[in-house]
């Protein structure tokens, strides 16, 4: 059984839901394959119920879908107060399933719902075929969640992240052959589904399929999330843009065969000069460097340089605040450190997950 609590939504966290979709994206893409599921439905509910992946279930059971042991469970068990009650109507510690990796919950929630033994349950959704609205309701109508509004809340992940767009993409042969190879039954937990889930990725990197970029809104402006290995005059030809143009719009990109983090926003028009979202300042942690911040948040280098007062030979130290919107006075400059143009050229954008 589905664990019946709903998180809070966070709209805030763009980033980490990008990252987070980026992550799983390709195993919802095999299951939709495998199983008819729509990507953008197991992607919006792994979202939702996994709290962007940050909640205890999957942090520490790998459980992204609040799946329970169910009475024939027999494998790996996570226990914390859910919705169970004891006699007194007092909350009682609910046992969840633990994966040994979130990509088996995946797998997982797959199982859940073509159950021959809840066919009668749930075995209408799969007329809708990928008509995400009709899933988002229809999960409400078998039970799945209690909350009145998970369908809003599900359609709305999928159309602010545009997630449908992952229900139209194809798959290769070759990755589906291994997606139909782990089996997960109530009975009895699958223990080499790691090293199947490792295979199964390994080939959906080299496979040669061509693929298509979703387009996200940042500080709004467009840009694109690259899987990570791409040439810039690549990307770039894909978009139908010049290198150097990409360039101009991404500072941290300095040559046509530079090769993208994945990740990392590319954005496919000019930054802006101020930031017009909520935050006012960014807290900034371990790894981070002035050039992240600026591809987060779509401000241009040099205007975030110059409403922080800093020098564009330095970076800031760890906790201090980089300034989103004003220009901070004198006595508010962050605390920086100098770097080397040598250390400056390594001075890679290593994203960090928001906790």
């Amino acid at each position: 059984m589905m664990g019946l609590c709903v998180l809070q939504l966070s709209w805030a966290n763009s980033p980490l839901v990008q990252s987070y979709i980026m992550k799983y994206k390709d195993i919802a893409i095999v299951e939709m394959h495998r199983t008819k599921i729509p990507a953008s439905i197991k992607l919006a509910q792994g979202l939702l119920e996994s709290d962007w992946g940050r909640s205890e279930l999957a942090t520490q059971a790998n459980n992204h879908f609040g799946i329970k042991c169910g009475r024939t469970w027999n494998g790996d068990q996570f226990y914390k107060k859910d919705d169970d009650t004891d006699q007194e109507g007092n909350l009682v510690e609910s046992c969840f399933r633990s994966f040994q990796s979130p990509e088996e919950s995946f797998f997982a929630h797959s199982e859940f719902l073509t159950d021959p033994s809840k066919r009668n349950r749930y075995g209408f959704l799969f007329d809708y075929g990928t008509d995400y609205e009709q899933w988002a309701h229809g999960l409400r109508k078998a039970g799945y969640a209690t909350d009145p509004n998970y369908p809003q809340k599900l359609i709305r992940i999928i159309e602010q992240y545009r997630l449908y767009e992952y229900d139209e993409m194809p798959v290769n042969p070759e990755i589906l052959a291994s997606a139909s190879a782990p089996k997960y039954s109530a009975e009895k937990q699958n223990t080499q589904s790691p090293t199947r889930v490792k295979k199964l990725y390994a080939k959906i990197d080299a496979a040669p399929v061509q693929r298509r970029y979703a387009q996200i809104l940042i500080n709004g402006l467009r840009a694109v999330l690259p899987a990570g290995g791409e040439k810039v005059e690549t990307f770039a030809a894909l978009h139908g843009m010049d290198a150097s143009e990409l360039i101009a719009n991404n500072e941290y990109l300095a040559y046509p065969d530079d090769i993208l983090l994945p990740e990392v926003p590319i954005f496919l028009e000019r930054k802006k000069r101020d930031y017009h979202g909520k935050e006012a300042y960014h807290v900034v942690r371990e790894g981070e460097s002035m050039s992240m911040l600026a591809q987060q948040y779509g401000i241009r280098l040099s205007n975030l340089y110059s409403k922080n007062r800093m020098s564009k030979n330095a970076e800031p130290l760890v906790g201090e605040k980089i300034y989103l919107q004003k220009t901070v006075s004198h006595a508010d400059r962050p605390k920086t450190r100098r770097i080397s143009h040598k250390e400056e050229d390594q001075f890679l954008f290593q994203p960090t997950d928001k906790k």
